[in-house]
């Protein structure tokens, strides 16, 4: 009897001194990564902030790369808008001049965000190469983020001949009260639309 009560003490006493050991070890393990999950969410969600405060708004801009391809779309003022807003992130309507074939749509999905353009033709028919885009591979920051071509897009421009856009990087940018601009980024290739929020909020 006396050996037993002996043993419950020892493995009492081994357990006191683990258990609070063990408690330690699993606080440590989890705060890193509750902060890993802020610091990937956070950024992200900030952006999608700083884009809501245009909803409802109309921007006017233009294009400000010197790409030879883009001297049209240089001559022609380029509007987006107005731009609606959903708790998924927001929908902006493009045109080019005269041309509002073009939508670009941001969304929130469970892996990052979401760069989704649409096309129509003239008829109001979809484009034969549309609903592409990207989704981030990064947390990028509150006023930037990239959008790599994905692997729908990918094979959409392989079937369409477009085998030079598989390596499409689309980027949003958005710095409060001075601009918005959109980015089309590939080896060879560089196009850039600024858009003007400093004389959108002096009205």
């Amino acid at each position: 009897m006396k050996t037993s009560y002996r043993s419950f003490l020892s493995r009492f006493s081994v357990a006191a001194i683990l258990l609070p050991a063990f408690l330690v070890a699993c606080a440590d393990n989890s705060q890193p990564q509750n902060e890993k999950l802020e610091s990937h969410s956070s950024p992200q969600v900030s952006f999608v902030d700083n884009l809501q405060t245009l909803c409802g708004k109309t921007l006017t801009g233009a294009v400000v790369s010197q790409d030879p391809q883009d001297v049209d779309w240089r001559a022609e003022a380029l509007t987006v808008g107005p731009i609606d807003c959903t708790e998924m992130g927001a929908v902006m309507p493009l045109a080019v001049g005269e041309d509002k074939s073009r939508v670009w749509t941001i969304s929130k999905q469970e892996n990052g965000l979401k760069l989704s353009h649409a096309h129509t033709l003239k008829d109001g028919s979809p484009d034969p190469v549309t609903a592409y885009g990207g989704t981030t591979e990064d947390i990028g920051t509150a006023t930037k983020q990239h959008f790599p071509a994905d692997n729908y897009s990918k094979t959409l421009f392989a079937t369409h001949g477009l085998d030079a856009s598989v390596t499409n990087v689309w980027s949003l940018e958005i710095i409060p009260n001075k601009i918005f601009a959109y980015e089309l980024n590939r080896e060879g290739r560089h196009f850039r639309a600024e858009f003007d929020l400093a004389a959108q909020n002096s009205h």
